[in-house]
């Protein structure tokens, strides 16, 4: 038996060495076609673009290369893809939809794909989906998504499988079908989370905020937009970071929370000014401009409104400079200068009609290079069909799988075989395993019964202890108050009253001999009752907390809100929020870890 399978081992091996020299015999790789393709490419750059900086770098970059030199993979689609973008930052879609066809072309004419080709295939066909749906063709963006998943699925992709289904839930929400968006959204969320991708869970957050949006749920866009913004760096992410804040500073402002939201566009402003952000610095200015309007600083506002201008203008944004002008004649008319809103408003509509001429005209090449694509496009599958067809009639290439194939059909019925013995050895094991699984259960149960006893006690004295300390709490601010009132009349009194006067210092002596100094202790005691190791645990662990910190733990343990920690210390629910964000750096938790969950195991 054991020479049968070695002759059978023999074989097979002796199968796949002449199926992979037949296979390097057939493949034509032309080592230079990539680097061909990207001088190509070069030359589709249109005039205007050619001393942007991005440009000339890739130009340097390219020409550098051999013209029979083999490129990388990675390395080949780095550059084409820098080309692309640009130009779709440009407006010049329909050339950068061309480039990337190219390079679809090179991958979808070979005979096999290795790995890595696949990946790159992959990332191409990403943002060609991408180009095609800012020019509204969102069917034809969805087949190059679709396409690319058929391959992340094949290959595992996780990375790019999460890109894909966050960019079609795009599609789906300016289709406004917001069930679907969500599922598409959720589905990349899940890979970021597993993944660790922090900038991929950033647009996850973002797009989820912008479906929230649509519906006017402006508490959960802003929950969303926080979540987003605790995940970018603002060094790294400087641009991403800036943006968010004046997002979030619009969604205070519209809360009518001026005073935060005035807060977050001071900080992007001076950001947004250093790192030389135009387009969003005009965006920036708008916002206050509307938060002074709304706070009646008029005179403030429309300083910010005309920075918002002068400042879009830098950057050549037609389009964004008419839809600023239409705001600044909105504040005239709220202002009631019906005049300048008037003299505004039609400067605006003199911009807009040449934006409009301009969009209809670049909208109309557009669709004329996609249309000349699609016809290569087919031609370029016939000849795919051909090639195939070719291969099909090689007798050769049967004689050989066929050879495989029986190989595989032996060896496959031997492993059979064996895996069979294998099966019953299992489900011995299994029956033992069961029966002690089946003993472990009852134990666990038994277990879990006297847990859940215990938590329902636990529960019944926090809701005690919290009843306790808001009461005893409320109280001493009750004798505060009439303290303060006792204050008060005594500096109301004529001087010369000095019986009246000495009356009500004892009244108020009284009143404080009866605030005790000694409440947190109290409260320590009593809490140290219900938990009895929690401080012990918390000081072992973070041996650096303040006092103030672990007051703060204790009141989080209780599950008591921000709103409840600020009644009862006196400050305000900003200051406690702060105060929470501080703490949960000290505890080094994950953006998505409950501070309050995390206190309760101890």
């Amino acid at each position: 038996m054991k020479l049968k399978i070695q002759l059978l081992s023999s074989d097979l091996l002796r199968c796949c060495v002449i199926g992979c020299l037949i296979l390097l015999f057939s493949l034509q790789v032309s080592a230079d076609r990539p680097t061909e393709i990207l001088r190509e490419c070069l030359s589709l750059v249109p005039q205007n673009l050619q001393q942007d900086s991005v440009i000339l770098k890739t130009r340097t970059d390219i020409e550098s290369l051999k013209p029979t030199s083999a490129i990388s993979n990675r390395l080949f689609c780095q550059n084409l893809k820098r080309l692309a973008y640009r130009l779709k930052e440009h407006g010049e879609v329909s050339i950068a939809i061309r480039m990337l066809s190219e390079a679809i072309a090179y991958y979808e004419t070979k005979s096999s794909l290795s790995s890595k080709e696949t990946e790159s295939l992959v990332s191409l066909y990403i943002p060609m989906g991408a180009a095609h749906e800012e020019i509204g063709l969102q069917s034809h963006a969805m087949d190059f998504y679709l396409k690319a998943l058929t391959y992340c699925k094949k290959y595992n992709l996780e990375n790019s499988t999460a890109q894909i289904y966050n960019n079609i839930g795009l599609i789906y929400i300016k289709k406004k079908e917001i069930e679907k968006a969500k599922e598409y959204i959720d589905q990349s969320l899940e890979i970021n989370k597993k993944l660790g991708n922090k900038l991929g869970m950033f647009y996850n957050y973002n797009n989820m905020g912008s479906i929230y949006m649509q519906q006017k749920d402006t508490e959960r866009t802003l929950d969303y937009a926080l979540r987003a913004i605790q995940l970018l760096d603002h060094e790294k992410d400087s641009y991403l970071y800036y943006f968010m804040q004046s997002n979030i500073a619009s969604l205070y402002a519209s809360k009518g929370d001026f005073s935060l939201a005035t807060s977050y566009l001071q900080n992007a402003m001076l950001h947004q000014a250093k790192y030389g952000f135009h387009a969003d610095l005009a965006q920036t200015y708008a916002i206050m401009a509307n938060v002074l309007f709304r706070t009646g600083k008029t005179d403030s506002a429309f300083i910010y409104q005309q920075k918002a201008i002068t400042e879009i203008q830098t950057v050549d944004n037609r389009k964004d400079e008419c839809q600023l002008s239409v705001q600044l004649a909105d504040l005239y008319a709220e202002d009631g200068q019906y005049r300048l809103a008037y003299e505004t408003l039609h400067k605006a509509w003199q911009l807009n009609d040449s934006i409009s001429s301009a969009d209809y005209n670049q909208r109309v090449s557009n669709l004329e290079h996609i249309y000349d694509m699609g016809e290569k496009l087919s031609n370029r599958e016939l000849t795919i069909q051909s090639l195939t067809q070719e291969k099909e009639h090689s007798q050769r290439i049967w004689i050989i799988l066929a050879v495989i194939v029986v190989v595989l059909a032996v060896t496959i019925s031997f492993i059979s075989y064996r895996n069979r013995i294998k099966e019953k050895e299992q489900k011995i094991h299994e029956l033992q395993a069961q029966q002690q699984t089946k003993s472990l259960e009852e134990e666990k149960n038994l277990l879990q019964e006297k847990g859940k006893e215990l938590n329902q006690l636990i529960s019944q004295r926090n809701r005690e202890l919290t009843a306790y300390t808001l009461h005893k709490m409320k109280t001493n601010e009750f004798i505060a108050d009439i303290t303060e009132d006792v204050q008060q009349l005594i500096l109301k009194l004529n001087p010369r009253e000095t019986e009246y006067r000495q009356q009500l210092r004892q009244i108020r002596t009284k009143l404080q001999q009866h605030m005790p100094d000694n409440e947190w202790k109290d409260f320590s005691y009593y809490f140290e009752q219900v938990h009895p190791s929690f401080y012990q645990n918390l000081q072992s662990r973070f041996p650096d907390l303040s006092l103030k910190e672990k007051r703060l733990c204790a009141f989080l343990r209780l599950g008591l809100s921000s709103k409840e920690i600020a009644a009862i210390t006196f400050v305000e629910t900003r200051s406690v929020e702060s105060a929470r964000n501080r703490l949960r750096k000290k505890l080094n938790l994950d953006v998505d870890e409950n501070l309050t969950t995390f206190l309760s195991s101890f």
